[in-house]
C-alpha cells in the first residue's frame, strides 16, 4: 500500500503523471490495465479525493483524480455519479481546476440515462453556484448525445430549468441555451427567444437570438451585424453603433477567455502551493 491508501490495480494511476486532452478518444484503454466493475468503489474514492487535489503540482499523485474519473466512465459506472456530484457540489467555484469543469460532464455523459433524474435534481439547487450546476447541465448534453433514446428526457431537463429564467443568473441561462442549441433542441426555440426578450441572458457567452437561430439551423445567415462593444466584452475607441462582423469579435472572445482562465489556472497553483508549504511548517 503507498501513503495514500489505495491498493493495485488503482494505485497504478497514482504514477501515470500528467494527462492529454478532454477528448475520450485521446484517452488511454484504462480497462486494459486490469480494471473491471469490482474496482469502482476504489476508483470512486480516488476519483473525489481532495488529499490528491491538494498535491503539489509537479507530482504525478495530482492527475490521479483525473485517471479515476475517466475509468468510471470506461466502466460505465453509473452508481458513482452520486458520489462524483457531491464532491463537484461540495467544492467552491474558484477552487476547481479547468479540467473538473471541462472534463467532468464527459465522464458522467458515458454512465448514460441512469443518472439522468441525478443530474436534473443537481441542476436545480439554487444553492450551488452558476458554473457548477452549468456541468450538471453540460453533463445533460453528453447524455442525449451519446444516448439518442434519452435525448427527449435531456432537452426536457434543460427547458424546465430555462423556464424559470427570471430567477437565475443570465450566465447560467447562457449556458443552458447553449446546451439546448448544441443538441439541435429547435422546439425551444420560442422559450429561448422570450429568455432574450426579458433581458436575461449573458450575450457575450452565446450571442444573440439571431445567432441561436442561425446554429440551429432555422436560419441561413445572419441578417444583421453585430454592434462593437455589445457583444463578447469587445471594446474599441469606435462608436457604439459601428457594425462588425462577428467572426471577429467571436475570436477575440475566445482568446480573452483563453487568457483569463490560464491566470486563474496559475493563480489556484500558487494558491496550492503556499497551503502546502504552509501545512509543513505547522
Amino acid at each position: 500500500m503507498n501513503e495514500f491508501g489505495y491498493f493495485p490495480p488503482v494505485a497504478q494511476l497514482l504514477n501515470l503523471g500528467e494527462t492529454n486532452g478532454c477528448d475520450p478518444d485521446c484517452w488511454p484503454d484504462y480497462l486494459a490495465m486490469g480494471f473491471a466493475a469490482e474496482h469502482v468503489s476504489e476508483l470512486t474514492r480516488m476519483a473525489t479525493d481532495a488529499r490528491l487535489d491538494h498535491c503539489y503540482s509537479d507530482r504525478p499523485e495530482v492527475w490521479a483524480p483525473i485517471h479515476a474519473r475517466r475509468t468510471l466512465g470506461q466502466l460505465r459506472a453509473a452508481s458513482s455519479a452520486e458520489r462524483l456530484l457531491a464532491h463537484l457540489a461540495s467544492r467552491l467555484e474558484d477552487d476547481i481546476d479547468d479540467s473538473t469543469m471541462e472534463e467532468l460532464p464527459v465522464v458522467l455523459g458515458m454512465f448514460g440515462e441512469p443518472i439522468i433524474p441525478q443530474l436534473v435534481k443537481f441542476i436545480k439547487r439554487r444553492d450551488l453556484g452558476c458554473d457548477i450546476r452549468a456541468a450538471g447541465a453540460r453533463a445533460l448534453v453528453e447524455v442525449g448525445q451519446r444516448s439518442p433514446d434519452s435525448w427527449p428526457q435531456c432537452v426536457a431537463a434543460l427547458a424546465e430549468l430555462l423556464e424559470n429564467f427570471t430567477q437565475h443568473n443570465p450566465t447560467l441561462n447562457s449556458y443552458v441555451i447553449n446546451d439546448l442549441v448544441e443538441l439541435k433542441a429547435i422546439e425551444t426555440l420560442s422559450l429561448i427567444e422570450r429568455a432574450y426578450q426579458a433581458d436575461a441572458v449573458d450575450v457575450s457567452i452565446i450571442g444573440d437570438f439571431e445567432e441561436v437561430e442561425v446554429t440551429m439551423g432555422v436560419k441561413a445567415r445572419r441578417v444583421n451585424l453585430w454592434p462593437v462593444g455589445h457583444f463578447w466584452g469587445i471594446s474599441d475607441d469606435r462608436p457604439s453603433n459601428t457594425m462588425v462582423d462577428g467572426g471577429y469579435l467571436y475570436a477575440q472572445h475566445r482568446k480573452n477567455q483563453r487568457t483569463a482562465k490560464a491566470k486563474a489556472k496559475a493563480r489556484r497553483k500558487q494558491q496550492a502551493k503556499q497551503s502546502q508549504q504552509s501545512r509543513r511548517r505547522r
